[in-house]
């Protein structure tokens, strides 16, 4: 697949992600019964508090190469970013970032504010595989934070792993497309999205 359809279906899947969130908070903004929870539509601007939470409680100061030889429980509490840039580069690309977390902006805006600051110095598509690991994945932890919970245990006991049907899927997770089982079934312990990027 050339960039240009690459891109095309990146912008695709980032806009089916915000209209899967914006569904999601409506959900959460009607009760069982299908009557409204609260008094004004609110949720359409809510900062996803859980994303935010975690990304910004990981810590911005190790190198690839010391974060390659932790072990998994603390690469979740750590961050980093791949190419050969310092501290101060990674410091602020985490800000950076979680400024774009905390305000809604697209990964173009981050990317256009990262390479008009600097930040880290890298070009336009690795800028861009950044945003999506950092903020699609800082999204998925939160979800499953929110799946979780007592109500959506009880409103959606089962997942389903999906993969997004590229060329690009690995093999291994094409395997996978389409498991169904219970949110405490141990394949979620390993295989819950974003997997295979530690």
């Amino acid at each position: 697949m050339e960039w240009p359809q690459k891109q095309v279906y990146a912008d695709i899947v980032y806009e089916e992600i915000y209209r899967l969130n914006l569904f999601g908070r409506a959900e959460v903004w009607m009760d069982d019964k299908g009557q409204r929870t609260l008094e004004d539509a609110t949720w359409i601007s809510l900062p996803f508090e859980e994303a935010i939470e975690i990304f910004k409680a990981r810590i911005p100061i190790l190198s690839k190469a010391a974060h390659r030889v932790l072990s998994d429980a603390l690469k979740q509490k750590a961050w980093t970013i791949a190419g050969d840039n310092d501290e101060y580069s990674r410091e602020q690309a985490k800000a950076s970032l979680d400024t774009a977390l905390e305000q809604g902006w697209s990964k173009g805006k981050w990317v256009k504010y990262a390479r008009e600051n600097g930040i880290p110095g890298l070009g336009k598509a690795h800028l861009e595989t950044v945003f999506d690991t950092n903020i699609l994945g800082a999204y998925q932890h939160g979800r499953w934070k929110q799946q979780k919970t007592p109500d959506m245990v009880k409103r959606r006991p089962l997942l389903r792993y999906d993969t997004v049907g590229d060329s690009r899927v690995r093999a291994t997770h094409e395997a996978m497309n389409g498991f169904t089982a219970p949110r405490d079934h141990p394949f979620w312990a390993t295989n819950y999205p974003t997997n295979g990027f530690l």
